[in-house]
Order: structure tokens, then sequence, then C-alpha cells
């Protein structure tokens, strides 16, 4: 079975990586300095599973990566619509992990990732209880496909 995945990217001299399900759980967080290639960046990200969006903590902007891994894994992008500060990054990931153990390449990452599954969280919720409505089993390939703009019913 297909797992759609969300992807969180602090791209730069050393990028941070986290991915979480469909369900808002950290997956894995990583960070590792130096270059890679896009390709080689989409084959480790396709070990966790299909993205449905590739997130970033940058306002109003997505870096080439970004933009790029979203092409090529055909998903959507995220980024908030204002400028976030450290502190408030800290608060949110900190709710979910011990911050402790990351760096700031990977906390931005988390930072991004959990933002941009908080975006389509009721969403999600909605297609879940409209799908029990109509007894639709509901599996991971309706909620993508919604996310991505198809109707759940036609």
């Amino acid at each position: 079975m297909l797992r759609y995945i969300i992807v969180g990217i602090d791209p730069g001299s050393t990028i941070g990586i986290a991915i979480l399900g469909l369900d808002g759980r950290v997956i894995d967080v990583f960070s590792f300095r130096g270059g890679i290639s896009s390709s080689d960046l989409v084959k480790l990200i396709s070990l966790y599973g299909k993205p449905l969006i590739i997130a970033t903590d940058q306002e109003m902007k997505s870096s080439e990566i970004v933009g790029l891994l979203a092409n090529t894994s055909n998903c959507r992008t995220y980024h908030p619509m204002k400028k976030v500060n450290k502190k408030e990054k800290y608060k949110l990931v900190k709710e979910r992990v011990s911050v402790k153990r990351l760096n700031s390449h990977e906390i931005d990452a988390l930072f991004a990732a959990i933002k941009a599954y908080n975006s389509i969280r009721n969403k999600m919720l909605n297609i879940k209880r409209r799908c029990r409505e109509k007894n639709i089993e509901i599996s991971e390939e309706i909620l993508a496909k919604v996310i991505l703009g198809q109707p759940l019913f036609r």
C-alpha cells in the first residue's frame, strides 16, 4: 500500500528534512551537510513514501529545490503567509517532539511540515466524515486525491 507523506525542507548548505504521516505523526527528522542532487533527494524522500505536500518555512516563496521536488513528485507546496520567528517555530515543534535533539535546520523543516499538516487537517477530517456517512472505506489514496484537488464524489 502506498504511503503518503508531508515533507518539510529547510534548504541550504545544511539541509533539514522532516517527514510526517497523513495522521500528523512525525516519522523522521534529520539533516545533512553538503550537496545532494535533487534526484538523490527525491530518491531519499521516496524511501518514506509519496509526498503529498513539500513544505518550507519561508514566507511567500519556495526555494528552487522545493519547487523542483514538488514538480518531480507531482504534489503541492506549502509556505507560511507571513514571516515566523524562531521562538514561534520552537514552540510549535516542542509540542510534538523533544527539541533538545534537533538542530535549527531540523526545527525549521519540522515546523514547515507541521504547518502544512495543520493547513489540511480540517479538510481531511471533513473527507473522513463524508466517507463514513456514505459508507466508503477511507484510504490515504482518497485523502491524497481530494487534497490534490480531485472531487470526492462525482
